[in-house]
């Protein structure tokens, strides 16, 4: 049940995540994995509000961004 809720959880992360990325300055993958970890409430899968792209991703692609996300949820499951 938790697998199939977590799957749910990043489908929709990562539908929420594909928006446009902006190229004003270097993507940083650490900052961006932090600030998709924010949107959570610690240590469950409760995001705090509405999926977003978080700006810390601008730069970086819609794989880059949905890899970040699949690997915050694996640590948050764990």
């Amino acid at each position: 049940m938790r697998r199939r809720t977590a799957t749910a959880l990043l489908l929709t992360v990562g539908i929420a995540l594909s928006g446009c990325s902006s190229e004003h300055h270097a993507p940083d993958p650490a900052a961006c994995r932090k600030a998709i970890k924010a949107q959570y409430e610690p240590g469950t899968l409760k995001l705090k509000g509405k999926p977003e792209r978080p700006q810390e991703c601008d730069g970086l692609s819609t794989d880059q961004v949905s890899s970040i996300a699949q690997s915050v949820i694996e640590e948050i499951t764990k």
